[in-house]
C-alpha cells in the first residue's frame, strides 16, 4: 500500500536512525579507496578537486568523519571536516592552503598498511574548527543526519588523549544575513545588547541610533568601499568592532 509523506518519514527515521549509523574517521593511510572516492563525491561545500586535495584534508592536524550505513556501502550519508589548530583560523581558504603533513618523512607515508601519522596534539591543536559539513542524501532531509554527525564527531574529538579545548565553526549561518538585513531595514535596535550598542555609538557618534551605526559599520566593510584607517570616533579600523558586534548578533540569532 502507499505511504503518506509523514509515514515515509517515520520509516526512513527508523531505517536511518542513530543505531543504524556508523561513525568512521577517514584516514589517508587506512580507509579503503572506495570510501575515499565516496568522500570526494560527498563534499558539497569546498570541492575536493583531486587526490592531492583530499590528502591535504586528511593530514596530521585534520580530521574527517563520515556516517555510513550498511545499505549504502561506501557512499557516506554525511561528511564532516575538522581542522585542529592552535588558534581560530581567519578563513576557510587559509585552512585549505595549509601544509597539513609537516616534514617530508611524514609526507612519504604510503596509502595503505601503515599506521596513521602522528596526530595534531604535538602541534598544539587546541581549537577544533568545524569548517565543512555535507549531507549526501536529499531524501533524508529533516532527519538531522548532519547535525547528529557533528555531535558524534565532537564527542569523539573530546575523547582523544589531548582533546581540543574549544570547538568553533567557520561554516555559514543559514538565514543570518536575511534576519540582520530585515532588522536594519526596520531600524530595530533590539538585537543589540547594551555593550554592542555603546561601542557602535562611540565609533559612529554621528549616527542617529545603534542600528544606523551598524549599517555604517557594515558599509565600511564592503570591499568596494574606501575603508578609513579609523572609524569616525577615532578608534581602530572597522574589522575588530564588526567581529565583536556580529558575533554577538549571531549568538542572539542562533539562541
Amino acid at each position: 500500500r502507499s505511504l503518506s509523506a509523514s509515514g515515509l518519514a517515520r520509516v526512513l527515521g527508523r531505517v536511518f536512525g542513530p543505531a543504524a549509523l556508523t561513525l568512521e574517521r577517514v584516514s589517508w593511510a587506512a580507509t579503503p579507496a572506495p570510501l575515499l572516492e565516496g568522500v570526494v563525491a560527498a563534499e558539497a561545500v569546498h570541492a575536493i578537486k583531486d587526490w592531492a586535495a583530499l590528502r591535504q584534508r586528511l593530514g596530521r592536524n585534520r580530521r574527517a568523519f563520515v556516517f555510513t550505513h550498511p545499505a549504502l556501502g561506501y557512499r557516506p550519508l554525511a561528511l564532516l571536516q575538522v581542522a585542529l589548530e592552535p588558534r581560530i583560523a581567519p578563513s576557510v581558504d587559509a585552512l585549505l592552503k595549509a601544509d597539513t603533513w609537516g616534514d617530508g618523512a611524514v609526507a612519504t607515508v604510503p596509502r595503505f598498511g601503515h599506521a596513521e601519522a602522528a596526530d595534531a596534539s604535538a602541534d598544539g591543536g587546541t581549537h577544533a574548527i568545524f569548517y565543512s559539513v555535507s549531507a549526501t542524501q536529499p531524501g533524508l532531509a529533516g532527519l538531522g543526519v548532519a547535525e547528529r554527525l557533528i555531535r558524534r564527531a565532537a564527542a569523539a574529538l573530546a575523547a582523544e588523549p589531548d582533546a581540543p579545548k574549544r570547538f568553533v565553526t567557520l561554516s555559514p549561518v543559514p538565514g543570518f544575513r536575511a534576519w540582520l538585513e530585515a532588522r536594519l531595514e526596520s531600524g530595530d535596535d533590539a538585537p543589540l545588547d547594551d555593550d554592542a550598542a555603546a561601542a557602535l555609538r562611540a565609533a559612529y557618534p554621528a549616527a542617529e541610533n545603534p542600528s544606523r551605526a551598524l549599517r555604517a559599520l557594515l558599509g565600511d566593510l564592503e570591499p568596494a568601499a574606501e575603508t578609513p584607517a579609523t572609524t569616525a570616533g577615532g578608534g581602530a579600523g572597522p574589522a575588530p568592532l564588526a567581529r565583536i558586534v556580529l558575533s554577538r548578533l549571531c549568538r542572539r540569532y542562533v539562541v
